[in-house]
């Protein structure tokens, strides 16, 4: 008796995998133009994939540097300036820098996205544009400081810097710091923004009520009319008792506000008026 013939796959009679041989056609799969081993399709999935991610990350800027620098594609010259001073905009050694990028608005608009701070550095013109202010901005609110005087006055601009820090409200124009849209924007988001408010906004009642509801002791803040303003103390009492020592002399001797400030803390007693204060002494045990 001979011995068995030796299957080999590559035979020409074998065109698809139901002509091989029963036991091994679990070890194969038909393909276009044949049938290939399971792991060899596993494989060419896998380099499919591989290929496909390459393909999709290319589409997109997936590192920092590209990320960083993605409006400067087409201009290679200003994006190898970027790159090759990235180290020194990092650190700040703007010293390091030759003068001339300073007056590159497209080397400055990728520069403020590394490091606000070389703002102090570029020329009055970049200081005013806009588009390179905004930028700064999502860095870090406080480049304000070194914007334009137009730029501060620029609503816009004011509000997204307060957004990110509301006390740059203290930097915006006269003019913003009278804007009931731009201090609302601030006090909703931080109480004591109501300090850099005009005199006029600090006696609104609607700006005021937000600045006590986000921190109650800005009523310390609001204009006298305000601080005597039944309603106001109310809200502000309610969410911080002590918040009392705020309130006209009028309003420590009003019984109902008084009472809404001890519900809250006790101690806020202390801050009552003194006609208050004796007549609850009598009653202590």
């Amino acid at each position: 008796m001979g011995s068995p013939e030796q299957f080999n796959p590559h035979d020409e009679k074998y065109k698809k995998v139901e002509d091989l041989p029963k036991e091994e056609q679990k070890n194969f799969v038909d393909v276009e133009g044949g049938f290939v081993k399971n792991e060899a399709v596993k494989e060419l999935s896998d380099a499919e994939l591989t290929s496909e991610i390459i393909n999709t990350l290319k589409q997109q800027d997936t590192t920092k540097m590209d990320i960083l620098y993605h409006r400067a594609k087409e201009l290679d010259q200003d994006k190898q300036s970027i790159l090759s001073h990235y180290s020194e905009l990092e650190e700040g050694k703007f010293n390091n820098i030759p003068k001339e990028l300073f007056d590159n608005k497209n080397f400055v608009l990728e520069a403020v996205k590394i490091n606000w701070r070389i703002m102090k550095d570029v020329s009055e013109e970049f200081r005013n544009d806009k588009e390179i202010l905004l930028e700064a901005i999502k860095k870090d609110a406080s480049v304000l400081f070194w914007a334009s005087k137009e730029l501060r006055n620029d609503k816009e601009v004011v509000l997204e810097a307060i957004k990110k820090d509301t006390y740059q409200l203290l930097k915006a124009s006269d003019e913003l710091r009278n804007d009931k849209e731009v201090v609302l924007e601030a006090v909703k988001r931080n109480g004591l923004s109501l300090e850099y408010a005009s005199d006029e906004l600090r006696n609104d009642k609607e700006v005021v009520l937000e600045a006590v509801k986000q921190f109650p002791p800005s009523l310390k803040i609001a204009s006298d009319e305000l601080r005597n303003n039944k309603e106001v103390v109310l809200e502000a009492v309610k969410n911080d008792g002590s918040s009392l020592q705020y309130a006209s002399d009028e309003l420590k001797n009003n019984k109902e506000v008084v009472l809404e400030a001890v519900k809250n803390n006790g101690l806020s007693l202390q801050c009552a008026s003194e006609k208050i204060k004796k007549e609850i002494e009598k009653y202590k045990l």
